[in-house]
C-alpha cells in the first residue's frame, strides 16, 4: 500500500507523512489480525509476491479484502495514538497553533469526536475483516496453507468491536 491507496479506504489526503505515521500501526494490524488469520506461510507468500508484482490469481482475489482491513483497523488503533507524545516530562497532547494572526488556526478534535471515530473505523475494518474470512472459508481449496489451519472453519465467525472471535490476533501489508 502508499498514500494513494490507503486513502481510497481512510481519508488521509493521500499524504505520504500520514502515511508514514500510520506504518507502525499497520505493520501491529498485519501482525496480530492478519498473519494469524491468514497463516505466515501464506501470509509472506503474499508479501513476496506482492512486492515482485507477481501475484497468482488467487492471491490477488485477496488484496481487495486485505486493504481496506489494513487502512480501517490500523486507523483506528492509531487515532487516539497519533496526537499523544511521549516526552522525558510525560505523555503530551499534540496541539497546532496558530503562530501569527492570519495564519489557519486548527484545533485538536474532542475526546467525544475522537472517540466515535476510533469506533466507526474498527467497526468498519471488523466489517471487511468478515469479508475476508468468508471469502477464505468458502475459497479455502485455493490457500492450503489457510485450509490447514486453525483459522479456517465451515462456519464463518462474526467479528464485533475489532475482536477476532475465532482469533484475537491478525495481520495485513503495508510493510509491504
Amino acid at each position: 500500500q502508499n498514500a494513494e491507496t490507503y486513502s481510497k479506504y481512510v481519508e488521509i489526503d493521500k499524504s505520504p507523512r500520514t502515511f508514514l505515521q500510520l506504518r507502525s500501526h499497520m505493520r501491529y494490524v498485519e501482525e496480530f489480525t492478519l498473519t494469524p488469520l491468514l497463516t505466515e506461510t501464506l501470509y509472506d507468500t503474499l508479501k513476496t509476491q506482492y512486492k515482485a508484482s507477481n501475484l497468482t490469481t488467487a492471491n490477488l482475489l485477496l488484496i481487495p479484502f486485505l486493504e481496506p482491513v489494513l487502512a480501517h483497523l490500523s486507523i483506528a488503533r492509531a487515532i487516539t495514538m497519533m496526537n499523544v507524545r511521549l516526552k522525558p516530562s510525560g505523555a503530551v497532547e499534540h496541539s497546532i497553533k496558530a503562530v501569527a494572526t492570519g495564519n489557519k488556526q486548527e484545533q485538536k478534535a474532542s475526546s467525544d469526536m475522537l472517540e466515535a471515530f476510533q469506533l466507526e473505523s474498527e467497526n468498519t475494518g471488523s466489517a471487511y475483516l468478515n469479508k475476508l474470512i468468508k471469502f477464505l472459508n468458502e475459497n479455502a481449496s485455493d490457500y492450503p496453507g489457510f485450509e490447514n489451519s486453525d483459522s479456517y472453519s465451515t462456519t464463518t465467525p462474526t467479528l464485533s468491536g475489532g475482536k477476532n472471535e475465532q482469533s484475537t490476533t491478525s495481520g495485513i501489508f503495508n510493510s509491504l
